[in-house]
Parts: structure tokens; C-alpha cells; sequence
């Protein structure tokens, strides 16, 4: 490695600038700092006040006084310039000394700036800096106000303070970080590959021509930087903080040409860049790539200021990058350097970088090309060229400016530029593609046939779909022109739809059309849906069915009410939909539904009323989690508010409340209240929240406590883990706030907490790991102080920068402002007892420190120990020893894992069981009652190992852990029940919807499986002539799926008759058997010859009376009653005479005398010209009348378990089973039919235990299934 430092460097510049305009100057970077300092100490003697002495930065000696971190890596430097003279200076030592009066030449006024400059690391890159081989990037840092040559903070110094011009100060902020980035390895995505540096000004980075200015000296120092070192001048980037980033916003939009990117952070004020409403399409800025950085809290700037000059640049087609810190004031700079990408995306870029307008690469296909293209003006000349189809052209630039073209085809595109008669390679392509055009899904939030059943007048249209410009059409008329709004409220009748526009104005697809309507209705409306029926599926859902009986329907809207009165807008389906699923619903709960169809007219009628009550939620929620006392409460004292809210304040912290706060439980319905207890079962609390607030406790006292969580069935889970708390307080809290530029305490005193904990001491270290700017930030410190001996007590605070502290409500010391390290105190008189103690401090910049002391009687003066700040003396307990002899043993023939374990403390205390599905990530399950030493889980997965510990817990808290044991739970080998009472709900030409009783299962029903398949005969079709005694074949079945009891079985076939069977799936993947099979023949989508308005029967006596009613027969010819034992194989028993031609209701019926136990009945009806078509089948049972049994009560205690009920059997003898969830028989009973009509009751206590059964009854030929819980 060859490094090589020149000690005059002489450059003469012979660009001319644009906008700050810097002189044609012979420029001179001398190494060094000029100052009034002899020496590199931090207390150098000075020179003559008017004589400037070339030096080194202030506290050199040391690494750097004024950093905070040794900022020796950074070389220091000065610039220098002379009108005409080339030689002005040949040696550095020819400016060693420069009186202020005119010497030879050498006025210190031919002195710009001092500057530190660290350089790439040696050890990643071997250079040369003489050398052009090599090119690095340079970072130029503008730092702000408080860090100029003449100030520190808010305390300004002159000639005589050997801090003027320190050239150190300017690198304290982001100095370090700059330099972690260069030392770090290149394979590190925040490593720096390239030079950084770093000017100071004194009086303002202010504008204006010439080099009167320090923005001019700055575009001076960085063109004689690209002369003299191995600088890419294509990579040049700049960014600064707070004042230096207003200087970084005037200096790239004066000199395009010279900055590739910018990362301002929290620039107030932007010299007239944003002077206009509207930024011209030519600003300089649009081809700058801009990082701008806002704290959410800043006032200078305030966020929306930023954001609107955001917004302007994007209007005009910039692409900046926006960053808002919420929880940060005007420090943003330390958050901003820990961007994983902060470094790397300076490198992203160069001059040689192309930027297109809105940031657009892609045009929507179809459409003509027309992209604006450009990079930064400014330079002497540009030449640009296509690339399409493997030919390279060159390409004509924009007729408004030759640094942008107007891109024409899907080509790549390159630039080049001259600086001077030196012309740059060939930039990267900037390729334009095609995309596919975009379509927005507008949906309607509410009822669009207004005004809608819950008395909605207007509906409100809005779309997902991201854009730049919305156009709302109404009847295919433009709505809203280049609108902002991606929805919007109307009421008006006609189609709306919606083109998104995006930032290419590419325009998207025309959306769907919302059909909106309003009274009075023209045109014909939809028939309103019949048969709307609703059956629970869940504690939460509720599954809606309907017969479609429009033709010309949009969609169908569903409505809910919970008191049959007052109905609210649920949803709005799409056409041909038969069922809906409504969620989220409380348990327990009878709910009502209509439904109305709508047409792009208006609406049909509402529909029947049909009404449903979620199940009973028998299911308790889980345990809260980490139950922890989180602090005690506190009081903020707020005196002498302003205006503005800043206030006086200090604390006090109330031992006797205390702050419990958990993790929620969860639910299957939901969770809707929290029970803290006492340890003994005392009710202290019940809240909604997951934190509360106990008041009323006595000091220096020890507490336990418990939470359960409730829901809205009263359901009750298991206890937390418990709690024990001692209302004493020992250490501190403290508030820790951010990203302020205070300059007194009361600043900050209305600022969002940053963070907040506890202490044992005035530690401003603890803000270490949370916080990570060494500046700007400030704490409150409260607690108690233990005063021992009655007496005058002084306190004092030594603090960098301002602090205060209370005693009680009195403020004893007031150490306030903006300074450095210095002690103030003040004296109070105490007796012995606790006192609330505040102490709060707020640090700007520089360095920053605290510490709190006091002396009194008996006492010298020293820190406040940790052992004084407290609240009092805790009292002294006993905790429980840790369980021993833990077992655990997985029975087999039950679902469980039976705990036990032994316990040799005294007293009686209660257990936590603690259970792992892995081994390491443990949660409490059970919390047993005082004095019990077993337990057993039966709340589990099958086939799975299961680890378990447990603690002791007395009303002084909690042993540790006992040892780990574990065990195996048995495998899961009983498939859930048959679903029992498979109906068809609906059907449409193409859909079948189908509902069922819910089965049960001892791990839990996953899925239904439904299977289905065609059944010929008849006329299917429509397209032959019927036979009155066919018999078909089932042909091979299909399979859907269902989370819940009802489905919509869809993509049938028109005028056909499918078989449907349901079996339920369990988390083992056990499965049941099949459901007795049901019938169903799809609709016709061709105009039928007779609609079938309904299909019934009757018994009566012996005897099934079947029903029907048609509407509109054309041709009907007569009707053939068809009857099958098995579903699958029907024959005609009888016919009735039809009506030939009616335009109205005709009711039929047909008596079957003869019936079968079991029969399926379906009706055909026969054209005149022999063509047929089918009715719906329905079941009847005669003899299977098990349903009139009841089980009760339910749950039942296991010595009172009642069944009763009609059997009508031919059968004596009545077999009834118990199975467990396991599918173990563990009861079996032989009856009679008359002891069941009577009432049976059944004392199984030696048999069945608490759980849940599955209770048989069968008579040989048929049977049922009941469920029962036993408790």
C-alpha cells in the first residue's frame, strides 16, 4: 500500500458554476487547522486575538476534545485560495502564522474553512492518493447549528476561547458512525467504501454568490477534493443534519451537477427550493435521488411540512424516499445511521444513474410509449442512445432540455455526458417494459338497492387497488375526473365503475359495475328468494340457505338482527348464491335473517324471516399468560403549566396500588372479561382490559394473586400463575424521552415517553441499549428516599446539561439550562420517615453526565446509595419448597396423563402444573386446589409426548420448579359420529346446498366430507322418452369439503339427480361413516313444463299422504309417484291425472296405504310428448322413531341419568351403549320399550366418569346416536 499526502495542493478551477456561483480562484487544501490555539491541548495558550495560527483540531492531544469518541482517524485540514496567483502558497508553513492585517500577501482572508477528512480503510484497499487508477466515493457531512466553529450548544464563544474554531466539533454527530462504516468489512452491507468529509462553518450554512458564503466554499473545497484525490466524481454524495441539512438542500439544487444523492435530516428551512405551490417540471431536484428523515415529534420542521415538499416532488414526477421516526423530535440522525441500508443506498447511485419520471419503468401493454427520462443538468453537453432489438441508435433529447429524453418504444436506454471536453462512459440501461393493465374490484360497503333494510340511504363504493388517480364513471360516464378518492358515497341510481390510474398514467381495466338504485324503482324487479331457513353451525356461525327464484338477479343481500326488529346489513353475495356463512356471532344467541335479491332495478321483496341460535359454548377460554406485577402506580404533579403545556413536575409512587397486567386468553367466541383474585379466592378486581390497578393495600404487606378469564357462556378458565407482591419500593422508575433539542427542563414535559423501567440509582447509563444518540435525550428519576435522623438535609446535582430535583412537591436543587459539568444544591429540613424523591435532566450536546448526592445529620456528603431509595422495610416470608417425586403416566384405555408427586413443606399449599409439548417452551394448564397432590390432564393431542413441572404457591409466592417428567398420551383411534339429519337447503340449475347435524369427536371434528355422484333414469336430460319403471346405476363419486355443517355443492350438472352422503374427518384423521343418503335433482336451465312449488307429506294412521303444489303446467300430461327403499332403485306405485295447461296453483296428492319402514318418495312429471323431469326426493320413516327419545338433563351427573321416550318396535328388547371418546363401550343396558316410556334412570357412578359419551340405542334393525356430558 502506497500512500501518499500532499502537503500543498494547488488546483486552478476552471468550471464555471451555475446558480451559487464560485469564482474562477487558484484553490490550496494545506494540511492542518487554523485557530488561535499554540498547542494541541484542551487548554492551549492562544495567540494574538487577530493573528490565525495553523495548528491542528482542538484537544488533538487527546484524540479530540469535543466528539465524545476519539475522532483521530480524521485528518484535519484547510482551504485556502488566491484570485490569480498559483504559487500563493508552495509550503504549508508559508501559513503558520496569519496576522488579520495584510502581510506579503498572505491576508487571512484568502482562508475559507477548516475540514476533517478520514480516508478508504488501508486495510481493505491498497491506493495510491496521488493515483487516478482507483476512483472511491465521498460522503460530504453538512452538520448543524450547534456544532459550527463558534458555538457549542446554545453558548457561543469569540476569540479568546480556545474552542473557536475547533474543527472537531463538526464531526461529533455521525463522526463515529462514518467511521464504524469504513473500518467495517467490505462484505458488510454498512461499510463505506470511500473518502468522508467533514467541513466546518461558523456563522451559518448560508447562501448567496461568491465565496462569501459557506455553501460556496463547501462546492470549492469538494471540486479541489475530485482535482487532488482519487475521488469518482460521478459518486460524490452529501447529507447533514438539522442546519446542515437545510445547506445539503440548498447545495444540490444549486449544483445538479455535482451530488449523486442526498439524505437530509431534519432541515428546517430549504432556501426557496420550495418557495411556489407548484415545483416546476425543470426543478433541479426531480433527477436527484433525495433520503428525506423526520422525526414524528420535530417542530423544526414539523412533519406535515416535510411531507407536503414531499409531495410536491412527486407531483412533478421525483421519486423521493421518506422516513418518519413517530417516537423521535428533531434527533433523528443516530435511528437514521442504523438503517441496515444507510450507507448502501448512497451507492445505488451516480451521476450516470437514469431517472424516470414517477419512478416508471413499465407501461401498460397496448399503450404508447411516452417516458420521460433525464439525469442531473448543469453538465457541457449530453448524448443519448436507444438499444432495441439488438441495435444500438442514438437517440434525439427532450425539445425542453438536453438532459432528458422522451423514451417512444419498450428499448433500453442510455446516457453520457461531457464535463468540459471530457466525456463520461456509457451509463447503465434504463429498460422500459410492459405490464399487464390493472383491474379494480370496486365493492359496495353497504346495501346498493337503497334504501336498504336498515334504513341505509346512501352506500359507500371503494376499492383495494393502488393508484395515483381514480376516474368514477356513472352509466359509462366520467363520475370523477383525475380524483384522489379510492371511494366514495353516493346515493344517485346508475352504474358506477372505476379505471385506476397509476404513476405511469398507465390506465387500468375498467372495474366491475356497482349497480346502485334508489325509489321510485323502474323496470321489473327480481322475485324475492323463498325458503330462507338458518341453522347454527358453530357457538360463533350461523349458515344461511335460500331458494333462488330470480332470473335476473345481481346478487342476493342478507340482513341480521338480534331483537327480529332492527336489521343490520351483513353482506352482499354475488348471483346464484344459495348460502352464506355469518361469523363472529356471540354464543348462545338467537339471531333472525332476512334476504332480498337485487337487480340492477332495485330490490325484490325481503324475504321470510328465518332465525337461528348459535350453539352453546361449552368451550372455557385458555389461561391468561405471564401474569406479572408490572409496577407500582404513580401520580404526575404538573405545576406552573404554560400555554403551550410544558409544566413543572414530580412524582409520587403509591405503594399501595399496584399495576397487574397479563397476556389475553384466547377464545373460540371471544373473551369478554377478566377476574383478579387474591390468593384465598377474594374477588380484588374485573376489568376488559389485560392490565388493572388494585388500590387499598396496606404497606410493607405481602400479596398473592390470580386472574381468570371469562367469556360470554360464563365459561371460566384456569387460573394464571400466581403472583406475589411486596408493597414496598426499592430503586427507582424512570422516564427515558428522545430526539429533543431542549434548552430547559420544563421542554420536555409534555413529550412522549421513549421508554420507561426502573433503576436502582440516578443511572443515566440505562438508557444504554434503548437509546442510542449520545445527545438529546432526558429523564425523570422518581421513587422514595429512607431518611433515618430528623435534620437539615443538603442535596446536590452535577449534571451535563440541565437537572432538578424534588423533594416531595418542594424543588430543592435547580441545576437548569444548557451547560456543562457543574454542581448546584439546595437545603430542606426533614424528619425521619420516606420522602418522594424526583429528579429530572435532559442532555442536548457535547458531552453529557449526573450525578445525585446529599449530606446530613450523621451523614458527609456523598452519591445517594442504592439502600436509602426506598419506601420502607420489607417484611420477611417463607416460600414453599419445590414438589418432589413427580410422576406422570399415560392410562391407555382413557385420553389422559395421570399427574401425582409428593410435598414436604408445611402448611397446605396450592400447585401450578406447568406442561410442554417440546420440552422447553412451558405454559401453565392447571392450578389445583390447597393441599391436592395429583392431577389429570386430559386436555390433549393423541399420540403425543407431553412434559410437565410444577411450583408450589403459598400467599408468600411461589417455590421453583419441581423436575421434569413426561409421558406419551394414547392414540386417537375413535372416529367422530355419522352426521345425523342431511338436508337440501336449496338448489339452483348448477348448485346443491346441503346442511347437517354437527358431529362429535373426543379430539375434534377438522372437516365434513361430502361425496356425491349422479343417478340415472328418468329423463335426466329432457332429451328422451321416459320409461315408467327404470331402474339406474350410480356412477363414481365426487368429494367436497366443508369446515362447517353446510356447504354448496357447485359445477353441476342442469336436470340431474345426484345422490349425496356427508362423513366427518378428526384431527387423527379417523373417519366416520357415511350419512344416510339423500337425493336432490338440480333445476333445469331451459324454461320447464311445471314448476314445483313444494313436496311434502303427512301420516295419517298407517298411511303417508304425499303433497305437492305446482305453478304454470304447460303440456302436463300426469304425474308417476315413485318410491325406493334404497335410494338408488325407484319404481312407479301409482300416477295422478295433471293439468294440462294453468297459469296457477294447483295442489295434488297420492296416498300410499302400503308404506315401507324406510322409504325415499320422489314425484315425475310426463309432458304430452313424453318428456319428464323429476321433484326433490324426501325420506319418510315410519318405524325409526328414536328421535322422540330424550337424554336429560345434559350434562347429567353420573348416578341421575334419565332416558325416555316412544319406541313404536315390533322388537322386545332395547339395547343402549355408552362410548367413550375413545370409542370405548363402557356401559351397556338391555331395556324393554315400555320401561323407556315410562322413564329409565341409570346410576352408572362405576362406570362412567366425567367426559363426554356417545349413548347408543338400538333395537337391532335401527338405531341412534345421543351425546351426553357427564360431570
Amino acid at each position: 500500500m502506497k500512500t501518499n499526502i500532499t502537503l500543498v495542493i494547488v488546483f486552478i478551477l476552471a468550471v464555471q458554476m451555475v446558480s451559487a456561483q464560485v469564482p474562477k480562484q487558484h484553490y490550496f487544501i494545506v494540511p492542518g487547522t487554523m485557530s488561535y490555539r499554540l498547542d494541541a491541548t484542551t487548554n492551549p495558550p492562544l495567540s494574538h486575538p487577530d493573528t490565525l495560527v495553523r495548528g491542528t483540531y482542538y484537544g488533538a492531544a487527546s484524540g479530540g476534545a469535543m466528539t465524545g469518541f476519539n475522532s483521530s482517524q480524521y485528518k484535519d485540514f484547510s482551504l485556502f485560495y488566491h484570485p490569480n496567483k498559483a504559487d500563493f502558497i508552495t509550503d504549508p508553513h508559508q501559513v503558520d502564522v496569519l496576522p488579520k492585517i495584510n502581510n506579503g500577501g498572505y491576508n487571512w482572508s484568502r482562508w475559507l474553512l477548516n475540514f476533517r477528512m478520514a480516508y478508504p480503510s488501508t486495510t481493505h484497499y491498497s491506493y495510491d492518493t496521488a493515483s487516478k487508477e482507483q476512483l472511491f466515493p465521498l460522503i460530504i457531512f453538512m452538520h448543524g447549528a450547534g456544532e459550527r466553529a463558534d458555538c457549542w450548544g446554545g453558548s457561543c464563544y469569540g476569540e479568546s476561547n480556545p474552542r473557536m474554531w475547533n474543527n472537531d466539533h463538526n464531526v461529533q454527530h455521525g463522526g463515529k458512525q462514518h467511521l464504524d462504516a469504513i473500518n467495517r468489512s467490505p462484505s458488510d452491507p454498512r461499510h463505506w467504501p470511500g473518502f468522508v468529509v467533514f467541513p466546518q462553518m461558523k456563522n451559518g450554512w448560508n447562501h448567496g454568490n461568491g465565496l462569501g458564503s459557506y455553501t460556496a466554499r463547501v462546492i470549492a473545497l469538494v471540486q479541489q477534493l475530485i482535482k487532488v484525490y482519487p475521488i469518482d466524481p460521478n459518486r460524490v454524495y452529501i447529507h447533514g443534519l438539522s442546519e446542515g441539512a437545510q445547506g445539503a438542500w440548498m447545495l444540490f439544487n444549486s449544483r445538479p451537477d455535482l451530488f449523486a444523492a442526498s439524505a437530509p435530516m431534519s432541515g428546517y428551512k430549504d432556501y426557496g427550493v420550495f418557495s411556489t405551490d407548484v415545483v416546476g417540471m425543470d426543478t433541479t431536484m426531480i433527477h436527484i435521488p433525495i433520503w428525506q428523515i423526520q422525526g414524528g415529534k420535530d417542530t423544526r420542521p414539523k412533519p406535515s411540512s416535510t411531507q407536503n415538499k414531499m409531495k410536491k416532488l412527486r407531483n412533478v414526477g421525483g421519486t423521493p424516499r421518506y422516513t418518519e421516526y413517530a417516537h423521535l423530535g428533531h434527533a433523528t440522525w443516530n435511528t437514521a445511521y442504523a438503517e441496515p441500508d444507510f450507507f448502501s443506498w448512497f451507492l445505488q447511485h451516480s451521476k450516470l444513474t437514469i431517472h424516470g419520471y414517477y419512478g416508471v419503468k413499465a407501461v401498460c401493454e397496448g399503450d404508447e410509449v411516452n417516458v420521460r427520462l433525464g439525469i442531473s443538468k448543469g453538465f457541457d453537453a449530453y448524448e443519448w442512445r436507444k438499444i432495441a432489438d439488438g441495435d444500438t441508435v442514438a437517440f434525439p433529447p427532450s425539445p425542453e432540455r438536453d438532459n432528458e429524453i422522451i423514451a417512444d418504444e419498450l428499448a433500453s436506454y442510455q446516457v453520457r455526458f461531457a464535463r468540459g471536453a471530457e466525456w463520461t462512459e456509457w451509463s447503465e440501461p434504463y429498460t422500459i417494459t410492459s405490464k399487464t393493465r390493472p383491474t379494480a374490484v370496486v365493492k359496495a360497503t353497504g346495501s346498493s338497492a337503497l334504501p336498504g333494510l336498515d334504513g341505509a340511504t346512501t352506500v359507500t363504493l371503494t376499492t383495494d387497488q393502488q393508484g395515483l388517480y381514480y376516474e368514477w364513471y356513472k352509466d359509462g360516464n366520467l363520475y370523477l375526473h383525475d380524483s384522489t378518492l379510492n371511494a366514495i358515497t353516493v346515493s344517485d341510481p346508475g352504474a358506477y365503475s372505476l379505471i385506476v390510474k397509476d404513476e405511469g398514467l398507465c390506465k387500468g381495466n375498467e372495474s366491475n359495475k356497482i349497480y346502485v338504485s334508489n325509489q321510485p324503482y323502474t323496470g321489473a324487479l327480481p322475485a324475492k328468494p323463498e325458503n330462507v331457513h338458518a341453522s347454527p353451525s358453530s357457538a360463533s356461525s350461523i349458515n344461511i340457505y335460500w331458494e333462488d327464484k330470480s332470473t335476473d338477479e345481481l346478487g342476493f343481500e342478507v340482513y341480521r338482527s338480534a331483537d327480529g326488529t332492527n336489521y343490520s346489513w351483513v353482506t352482499t353475495t354475488g348471483p346464484n348464491i344459495l348460502m352464506y356463512s355469518d361469523t363472529l356471532l356471540s354464543s348462545n344467541k338467537l339471531y333472525y335473517y332476512k334476504v332480498r335479491a337485487y337487480n340492477m332495478n332495485g330490490p325484490s321483496a325481503p324475504s321470510n324471516v328465518a332465525s337461528a341460535q348459535t350453539l352453546e359454548d361449552d368451550k372455557k377460554p385458555t389461561s391468561p399468560g405471564n401474569f406479572v406485577f408490572k409496577h407500582f402506580n404513580y401520580t404526575e404533579h404538573r405545576l406552573n403549566v404554560t400555554g403551550s403545556n410544558l409544566a413543572d413536575e414530580h412524582f409520587t409512587v403509591h405503594t399501595d396500588e399496584i399495576v397487574l397486567s397479563w397476556e389475553p386468553s384466547q377464545d373460540n367466541v371471544g373473551v369478554t372479561e377478566y377476574e383478579v383474585y387474591f390468593s384465598d379466592g377474594t374477588l380484588a378486581k374485573t376489568t376488559t382490559s389485560t392490565e388493572t390497578i388494585i388500590t387499598g393495600l396496606q404497606k410493607e404487606a405481602v400479596y398473592s394473586f390470580y386472574v381468570v378469564a371469562k367469556d360470554a357462556a360464563g365459561n371460566v378458565s384456569n387460573p394464571s400463575n400466581s403472583i406475589s407482591v411486596t408493597t414496598v419500593f426499592e430503586g427507582l422508575y424512570f422516564n427515558l424521552y428522545g430526539g429533543g433539542t431542549w434548552d430547559v427542563v420544563k421542554d420536555f414535559s409534555d413529550w412522549a415517553i421513549f421508554a420507561s423501567g426502573s433503576v436502582e440509582n440516578f443511572k443515566i447509563s440505562i438508557k444504554d441499549g434503548i437509546y442510542v444518540d449520545d445527545d438529546y435525550f432526558a429523564f425523570d428519576f422518581f421513587g422514595y428516599i429512607y431518611i433515618t435522623n430528623s435534620g437539615e438535609y443538603t442535596f446536590y446535582t452535577s449534571s451535563d446539561d440541565g437537572s432538578q430535583l424534588w423533594i416531595g412537591n418542594q424543588m430543592v436543587v435547580n441545576n437548569d439550562g444548557v451547560h456543562g459539568m457543574q454542581e448546584r444544591s439546595g437545603k430542606i429540613t426533614l424528619s425521619a420517615g420516606v420522602y418522594p424523591i424526583t429528579v429530572k435532566y435532559f442532555e442536548r450536546s457535547g458531552g453529557h453526565g449526573l450525578q445525585v448526592s446529599y449530606k446530613g445529620p450523621g451523614i458527609g456528603k456523598r452519591q445517594i446509595p442504592d439502600n436509602v431509595l426506598k419506601s420502607g422495610n420489607k417484611p420477611s416470608v417463607t416460600l414453599p419448597p419445590a414438589p418432589t417425586n413427580v410422576s406422570a403416566t399415560a392410562d391407555n384405555t382413557a385420553f389422559r396423563i395421570d399427574l401425582s408427586w409428593s410435598h414436604s413443606g408445611s402448611g397446605n399449599p396450592k400447585f401450578e402444573i406447568y406442561r410442554s409439548a417440546n420440552g422447553t417452551n412451558f405454559s401453565l394448564i392447571h392450578t389445583t386446589a390447597t393441599g391436592i397432590i395429583s392431577y389429570q390432564d386430559t386436555e390433549l393431542h393423541p399420540s403425543t409426548t407431553y412434559w410437565y413441572k410444577l411450583k408450589a404457591v403459598n400467599a408468600n409466592g411461589s417455590s421453583g420448579f419441581s423436575s421434569t417428567v413426561s409421558a406419551t398420551s394414547a392414540p386417537d383411534v375413535a372416529p367422530p359420529s355419522i352426521p345425523q339429519n342431511v338436508v337440501v337447503r336449496s338448489k339452483s340449475e348448477s348448485k346443491i346446498a346441503l346442511s347437517w347435524d354437527n358431529s362429535v369427536d373426543n379430539v375434534g371434528v377438522t372437516e365434513y366430507v361430502v361425496s356425491y355422484s349422479t343417478t340415472g333414469g328418468g329423463s335426466a336430460d329432457r332429451t328422451g322418452t321416459a320409461t315408467r319403471n327404470s331402474t339406474a346405476a350410480k356412477t363414481q363419486s365426487q368429494t367436497a369439503t366443508s369446515n362447517s355443517n353446510g356447504i354448496t355443492i357447485e359445477d353441476l350438472a342442469p336436470e340431474t339427480e345426484y345422490t349425496f352422503t356427508v362423513s366427518a374427518l378428526d384431527a387423527s384423521g379417523n373417519q366416520s361413516g357415511d350419512s344416510d343418503p339423500i337425493t336432490a335433482t338440480t333445476l333445469s336451465d331451459n324454461p320447464l313444463p311445471v314448476d314445483f312449488v313444494s313436496f311434502n307429506y303427512v301420516l295419517e294412521g298407517n298411511d303417508v299422504v304425499l303433497k305437492w303444489t305446482t305453478t304454470n303446467e304447460v303440456n302436463n300430461d300426469y304425474f308417476s309417484i315413485e318410491r325406493a327403499e334404497n335410494i338408488e332403485q325407484f319404481t312407479s306405485i301409482g300416477e295422478v291425472e295433471g293439468s294440462g295447461n294453468t297459469d296457477g296453483r294447483v295442489d295434488y296428492e297420492f296416498r300410499d296405504s302400503n308404506p315401507l319402514n324406510i322409504a325415499y318418495y320422489r314425484i315425475k312429471q310426463v309432458d304430452l310428448d313424453g318428456q319428464s323431469t323429476l321433484s326433490k326426493t324426501i325420506r319418510v320413516t315410519l318405524t325409526n322413531v328414536f328421535e322422540e327419545l330424550t337424554v336429560y338433563p345434559n350434562p347429567a351427573s353420573p348416578n341421575n341419568i334419565n332416558i325416555k321416550g316412544y319406541v313404536p318396535t315390533e322388537k322386545d328388547r332395547i339395547n343402549i351403549r355408552f362410548y367413550d371418546t375413545m370409542g370405548k363401550s363402557s356401559l351397556a343396558i338391555e331395556t324393554d320399550p315400555n320401561t323407556l316410556l315410562e322413564g329409565l334412570n341409570i346410576d352408572a357412578r362405576n362406570n362412567l366418569h366425567p367426559g363426554i359419551y356417545m349413548v347408543e340405542i338400538s333395537d337391532g334393525i335401527n338405531k341412534s346416536q345421543k351425546r351426553v356430558i357427564i360431570r
